[in-house]
């Protein structure tokens, strides 16, 4: 995840991302960084009654309270937004002297190639101390890298032991072709990225539903349940084996009629009576205390895809009534749009949310008719999606069929 977080930062470098200044030029040979467990021996530290936690130019140190059950390492959450990151686009020098600088010029300069964490829970406090093999002895008006082109194919990675292009993210890669698709393959089930989001309410396509949705939460949203889609038809466990394919499985898109429908009162909402019905997936939990938080969707879901308990031969589910109304709003064929309304009333978060079909039912019904995963556009013969993501084995939305269809 740490690895991960970092390549992030590093290729929005060379994807033309616009961060505090504007968007800054692409880096030529730009690597990707890989976990080194030395450095996270020296970044090792003891707690004490007296820790003064601060970063130098050395080691990146943050601390959090510590939240249970914690699923995702503070490093993530911890993080400069990058479109907060101070860099210069005519030097690619850093413009701020804090500890945001430290993160950057050790984790974002060309040099880098390594990176290790130490993190340890003090009385109730989780630390996490950073450090990369970034060379601090460089003065600090030094930029981060210097500006050229990004990779898009191999041989633009010309430097030992970075031979392989990701053209996804133009980073230079030390993993064979061979092995970046295995690794690709192994990870497939594994549990999902979260993504932080700071709160505020924004209009959804212009128009106010009143609901207390950023446009990067409705994203997220739309990302999630696609990606539980993605579990489906990519043969993972779910509790009971692994589960049949779905023909024609489509991605879901973000409705914003869908999110005024699930409109609540905050007069009327209450933990105890805060309930799904038919149509309306309903959650509620105790207010985050942050201006920055994980995704609303996924602090509600039931992400666990382990605990789905789907029975690999008849599709249906065993498990409790919440998880089963979960997986109807989220993995039901019958879906292609969601739209969520989100509010704090009180100490407590609520969400509802719909897809125009049945969420809570009394029947236990299959959750679906197997078939089999889309591989080519082909596959996908439902009108308006028409194109194969073969690495979901999902139907997306052929744009110019919907325009023409409204």
């Amino acid at each position: 995840m740490i690895v991960e977080h970092v390549n992030s930062y590093r290729a929005k470098i060379n994807n033309n991302c616009a961060f505090l200044h504007g968007p800054v030029p692409p880096a030529s040979n730009y690597r990707k960084v890989k976990y080194s467990c030395a450095l996270e021996k020296n970044a090792k530290f003891e707690c004490s009654s007296n820790m003064t936690f601060e970063s130098d130019k050395f080691t990146w140190r943050k601390s959090q309270l510590n939240v249970k059950p914690r699923l995702f390492i503070n490093f993530c959450s911890q993080s400069k937004w990058f479109n907060t990151m101070s860099i210069d686009p005519k030097t690619q020098t850093v413009k701020s002297s804090d500890e945001d600088a430290v993160f950057m010029k050790l984790f974002m300069s060309e040099d880098v190639t390594e990176v290790g964490c130490y993190v340890k829970l003090c009385d109730g406090i989780e630390y996490i101390a950073c450090r990369s093999n970034h060379n601090s002895e460089l003065p600090d008006s030094s930029p981060l890298y210097t500006p050229g082109q990004r990779c898009n194919v191999d041989s633009d990675c010309t430097l030992p032991g970075y031979h392989v292009c990701d053209a996804t993210v133009g980073l230079c890669d030390y993993k064979s072709h061979h092995a970046r698709k295995m690794e690709a393959y192994n990870t497939r089930c594994h549990y999902l990225r979260n993504i932080a989001s700071e709160r505020g309410a924004e209009k959804c396509n212009g128009n106010d539903t009143g609901s207390e949705f950023s446009n990067k939460e409705r994203e997220a949203t739309v990302f999630f349940v696609n990606s539980f889609r993605k579990l489906i038809n990519n043969d993972c466990e779910f509790g009971k084996g692994v589960v049949k394919h779905i023909s024609n499985y489509r991605k879901v898109m973000y409705s914003c009629a869908f999110e005024a429908e699930s409109e609540f009162d905050c007069l009327y909402a209450a933990p105890e009576t805060f309930k799904s019905d038919k149509y309306t997936l309903r959650a509620v939990g105790p207010v985050r205390n942050t201006s920055s938080v994980w995704s609303n969707f996924l602090y509600f879901s039931d992400w666990d895809h382990k605990r789905w308990l789907i029975d690999p031969y008849n599709q249906i589910s065993s498990a409790t009534e919440s998880t089963k109304s979960f997986l109807r709003l989220t993995i039901s064929p019958d879906v292609t749009e969601i739209g969520c309304y989100f509010k704090i009333c009180g100490n407590h978060e609520y969400l509802a949310c719909k897809t125009g079909h049945v969420v809570a039912s009394l029947t236990n019904d299959p959750l679906y008719t197997p078939g089999k995963r889309c591989e080519r556009d082909s596959d996908c013969t439902l009108p308006g999606y028409g194109i194969c993501d073969v690495d979901y084995g999902l139907c997306e939305a052929d744009w110019t069929l919907l325009s023409t269809q409204k």
